[in-house]
């Protein structure tokens, strides 16, 4: 990778701040080496850094986005070493020792390559809606939200009854939470966090609206 490209090369006062978050996340796609990667979200977190001590906060949100992406690579790529099963087979995967090797060879101790992995594994809606927001979280937010027990993918398919009963009884409840609770005394909640509780008010809303579409095309008929 051209080094001009890295962020703690960037004079901010110089900056297409668009067009260079654009151009961040192109490379940071492209990045295939975990030190690679490392290099990105250390150089990022220092730039957030500075623009925090100079109270620029357009650059400290571009330079935060920059880092949470790197890291995010990094736990994909981190993902992408996997562990051999037992037995020795495995084709290119290493062992644990090996990856653990590898990983601090590129500069990333074990609990940091886990922190990373955590956020590589938040859905790509929930994400994108994290880095849209605002204020970007920071990157132990994301880890607790990428630690959100999620449903297996191996798990076997449901019958069209057991939909049925599943979306009346989650729906039901929700209404029922809903009509017992004020919104924005549940959002001054202390102790929510609002970057988690965006993440799944984005995938809810969107998951309701195709469901309402769906359900309107039903009644037509």
């Amino acid at each position: 990778m051209n080094e001009t490209t890295l962020p703690a090369n960037i004079e901010a006062a110089k900056a297409n701040l668009p067009k260079t978050y654009e151009a961040a996340k192109k490379a940071l796609q492209e990045c295939q080496e975990i030190d690679e990667c490392k290099e990105w979200a250390d150089k990022a977190a220092a730039l957030a850094s500075y623009a925090r001590q100079a109270e620029d906060h357009t650059l400290q949100n571009l330079a935060q986005r920059i880092h949470i992406r790197a890291r995010r690579r990094v736990g994909e790529l981190s993902m992408e070493l996997g562990l051999a099963p037992r037995g020795g087979a495995g084709g290119s995967k290493l062992s644990s020792g090996g990856k653990i090797e590898t990983l601090k060879a590129g500069g990333v101790s074990p609990s940091a390559a886990h922190r990373a992995e955590r956020i590589a594994r938040i859905p790509e809606p929930e994400f994108e809606a994290a880095m849209a927001s605002e204020v970007p979280p920071t990157a132990t937010e994301l880890a607790a939200l990428g630690a959100v027990p999620r449903p297996k993918a191996s798990a076997p398919a449901p019958t069209p009854a057991d939909c049925a009963e599943r979306v009346t009884t989650a729906l039901r409840d929700f209404a029922t939470f809903c009509n017992a609770n004020d919104p924005e005394g549940m959002a001054a909640s202390p102790g929510l966090n609002p970057v988690v509780a965006d993440g799944f008010c984005s995938t809810i809303e969107n998951w309701l609206a195709r469901f309402w579409l769906a359900l309107s095309e039903e009644l037509a008929d």
